[in-house]
């Protein structure tokens, strides 16, 4: 309850800090897209949403679920390249196994690169 109490103050003295009143007007569907645009980045006020925007220039919000996938299968390759690397000269050659692994841990990395890059290819404002 004490948690609710600071977090409300917090934000009566920020308000209060804003003191210059910014107002436009939209059409329906400029508010329905602006509506859209909030949901995608989890925001309920309208307020907070176009000032971040008018402030930053723009919110990027990208789904990293996969991240940590990721970042599992860079280690795994990581490991790989280093247990190659680290065999003398004259060593039997790596097992064509470890290879193959490495290979299939690149393109599973990469695809699921894409699919974070392709995130970004609908940011563009009409």
């Amino acid at each position: 309850m004490g948690e609710v109490r600071n977090t409300a103050k917090k934000r009566r003295e920020a308000d209060r800090d804003r003191t210059v009143m910014l107002r436009t007007t939209a059409s329906r569907r400029e508010n329905d897209l602006v509506r859209e645009r909030m949901a995608l980045v989890g925001t309920k006020s309208i307020a907070s949403f176009l000032r971040k925007l008018a402030v930053d220039g723009f919110i990027i919000r990208p789904e990293l679920a996969g991240a940590g996938e990721m970042i599992a299968l860079l280690q795994s390759i990581s490991d790989g390249v280093k247990e190659i690397a680290s065999r003398p000269d004259g060593a039997e050659r790596p097992d064509r196994a470890l290879f193959e692994e490495i290979r299939k841990n690149q393109e599973t990395l990469i695809g699921q690169m894409n699919r974070i890059i392709g995130q970004f290819t609908g940011l563009v404002v009409e």
